[in-house]
């Protein structure tokens, strides 16, 4: 049978939404974990970013007696699974906007407002548990981070993308994502 438009052919495998979004969010996290640690280091604290965060997701749960090392691996693993997930989500918008433009706009604004809500969770947090002497700031620049090494991760697999947003705020059409 000839390859057609309807029967690709064993080379033109879709890429995984899951899988591509896993990559993109595991990248955003070690690009937020290596910030944490820079920023750590230049403290002369190494760690301790993670294990504040850490205890304090911790405590948020109940438990307030947790060692060093559990922290920051609790909290790691929670980093990225939690990268990991905005990744498989991201990838799936990137997908969609593919068909509508005009879900890249609808992205940024949800974008928008986790990120409000998130510096809200962080204020919280702030108040209320360990993480009180990790700055707020250096949280919300973490994510903020996050969020671009994501999108760099999503548009250097996209490349099309870069017309996509334009084209969302001006209503001009769509784009393919391969």
């Amino acid at each position: 049978m000839r390859p057609n438009e309807t029967h690709p052919t064993s080379f033109e495998v879709p890429r995984s939404i899951v899988g591509e979004g896993v990559r993109a969010g595991s990248l955003a996290a070690t690009g937020v974990a290596l910030g944490f640690l820079v920023a750590d280091l230049a403290f002369g604290m190494p760690f301790v970013t993670p294990e504040l965060l850490g205890r304090g997701a911790a405590s948020v749960v109940g438990l307030t007696d947790v060692t060093r090392a559990a922290a920051v691996t609790g909290y790691t693993a929670l980093h990225y699974v939690a990268f990991s997930a905005l990744g498989v989500v991201a990838a799936a918008v990137v997908r969609l906007a593919g068909r509508h433009a005009s879900v890249l706009a609808g992205a940024l604004l949800v974008f928008a407002i986790v990120e409000v809500a998130f510096a809200g969770l962080v204020a919280v947090l702030h108040a209320s548990t360990a993480t009180g002497t990790v700055t707020w700031i250096q949280l919300v620049a973490g994510n903020v981070l996050g969020w671009v090494l994501l999108a760099l991760a999503l548009r250097r697999r996209h490349p099309e993308l870069r017309g996509g947003l334009g084209a969302a705020v001006h209503g001009t059409g769509t784009w393919a994502v391969r």
